[in-house]
């Protein structure tokens, strides 16, 4: 049984901050040269002229907040934020906002299992029953710690503070702390001893995302790898909401570019590392948005970075996104409709009250009778509280409004990515 305690992570954290970065002003004396300070100043520029378009984004996908950040050379270029952290407290976001990162927090702990394999701990071909006897893989019993890359999803879930999933949402983090993360691990791309081991093997590649003739796009533990001119986005779902990604860095010498969305009930997240210029990129957001916003912030972000001199304009495809989006719900609506039988025989309703618990005994749907109606929860919580409607036979639904759909924290995805 391996057992990972706050002594195992704090070394991670305190190795991260041994590596701070900058604001603006400051010039530590091994980035001070004249040609370091002009080239962010001029990267600076095109960012703040890239604030207007994030807007329009920010207004497209119905995002309430967005903090975002970028560093390039451990120098701060851009903190930024727009919208409110809490609209109805009317509290606005910055750069110590905190937010789960969802899948953001594959990296640290692919990072921290690097560490433990560093320390003869662990071992990336050992079966994880091997640690974790009390784990159930019953479609793969023989499955390791380095193993099955592809990203997992949940469904909806209690991910507040001090719930016992809470843990379901990834850590906390804010748009400071990411970057200063994210400056950690390019120093595997400067001329210095990286400070975590095994970046080298968390930054690799271990799986195709898709392979070409010309560049192969790759999924690390942690990260999608592209080399520019490319699509991003792979790993989110804004693939399955417009016809094509839109193709990045066209006009641009060949970059490459590790990159991670994160998505969960009410945030979606993106990072961005480009060794290239040393530039960190991070977009966080509090909100269900019509299409996944910051992974076009992201991109928009990404290109003043670039020094593209003909940025593409990303509104048309976050507008298609977010209408297919808003259709997506009334799709599944006429569907439901169109085979509900509503002349079939109903169950007594007596008969179907109970828990319905999943195999992994994660997981239950209680179902009660109140007040006339059917109705049904999970895992024992009122909020997440739903009426059961005959649909035919001995089959029930549930289909809430597109209001409290995401009032509820519910959401979708419209293809597998």
């Amino acid at each position: 049984m391996l057992i990972i305690t706050a002594s195992t992570l704090f070394p991670l954290l305190a190795v991260t901050y041994q590596f701070p970065i900058f604001p603006p002003e400051t010039s530590p004396s091994t980035f001070s040269a004249a040609s370091s300070s002009s080239t962010s100043r001029a990267l600076r520029d095109r960012l703040i002229h890239v604030l207007p378009r994030i807007e329009t984004l920010r207004n497209v996908g119905g995002t309430a907040g967005i903090s975002i950040g970028v560093i390039t050379n451990r120098h701060v270029v851009l903190d930024h934020s727009l919208g409110f952290a809490d609209v109805k407290r009317r509290l606005v976001a910055n750069s110590s906002t905190r937010y789960p990162i969802a899948s953001l927090t594959k990296a640290f702990v692919a990072s921290t299992i690097a560490q433990l394999v560093d320390k003869g701990l662990l071992k990336w071909d050992e079966a994880l029953t091997s640690y974790l006897p009390e784990l159930s893989l019953k479609h793969n019993p023989l499955l390791t710690v380095l193993d099955d890359l592809t990203p997992v999803r949940v469904g909806s879930m209690d991910l507040t503070d001090g719930s016992i999933i809470s843990s379901a949402g990834g850590i906390r983090s804010t748009v400071g702390d990411l970057l200063t993360w994210g400056n950690t691990l390019l120093s595997l791309f400067r001329d210095e001893d990286a400070p975590l081991a095994a970046l080298n093997t968390i930054l690799s590649g271990h799986s195709f995302i898709n392979s070409t003739i010309v560049f192969d796009k790759l999924y690390t533990i942690g990260f999608a790898k592209v080399i520019t001119p490319a699509q991003f986005g792979k790993i989110g779902f804004n693939p399955g909401l417009v016809d094509a990604m839109p193709v990045i860095g066209g006009s641009s010498k060949p970059e490459q570019v590790f990159y991670h969305s994160g998505a969960g009930a009410g945030y979606n997240h993106y990072f961005m590392l480009v060794p290239g210029s040393q530039s960190v990129i991070v977009v966080l957001t509090n909100s269900i948005s019509h299409g996944d916003t910051a992974d076009w912030v992201a991109q928009s972000l990404l290109q003043a970075v670039l020094d593209k001199k003909q940025p593409l304009d990303l509104k048309p495809f976050a507008e298609r996104a977010a209408a297919k989006w808003r259709g997506t719900y009334q799709s599944i609506a006429n569907a439901l409709e169109k085979s509900r039988k509503p002349d079939s025989e109903e169950l007594p309703h007596e008969a179907l009250k109970g828990k319905y618990g999943h195999k992994t005994r994660a997981f239950y749907l209680e179902v009660i009778q109140e007040d006339g109606a059917l109705k049904f929860n999970l895992n024992g919580k009122p909020e997440q509280e739903h009426i059961l409607s005959h649909y035919s036979d001995d089959t029930f639904v549930f289909l809430p409004s597109a209001e409290k759909w995401i009032r509820s924290g519910l959401f979708h995805y419209s293809a597998p990515a």
